[in-house]
């Protein structure tokens, strides 16, 4: 009987290296992290369109409610577009918000 073959992984040199960037959020109101999340997503998509969107690579890492600050991560080549797009968001379901880059990074601590 004949085994398949496993495809190789790409190795760690040839994948996109990514960036966390970390988003403190001030809002009118309180809003719920799946408000915000969507609010960002279509303002992203907005700006850049879909093709744009998925060579930035931006995914969601941590919300802490406490402070209301978001961990994104995002494509190295992209996070000027994300920094761009958090600087124009101003609104979340007709509340305004305030949202700024606090801090950005290669790596994460644990």
């Amino acid at each position: 009987m004949k085994t398949k073959k496993r495809l190789a992984t790409i190795p760690k040199t040839l994948r996109g290296k990514k960036r966390y960037l970390v988003l403190r959020i001030q809002a009118s109101k309180p809003v719920s992290f799946p408000q915000i999340s969507k609010s960002l997503s279509t303002l992203l998509r907005d700006l850049y369109g879909s093709a744009g969107v998925a060579k930035q690579k931006f995914k969601s890492v941590e919300w802490n409610a406490a402070t209301a600050e978001w961990t994104v991560s995002c494509d190295l080549n992209a996070v000027s577009d994300v920094q761009a797009a958090v600087v124009l968001w101003n609104r979340i379901e007709n509340e305004t918000v305030k949202a700024e880059v606090v801090f950005k990074s290669g790596s994460l601590k644990k």
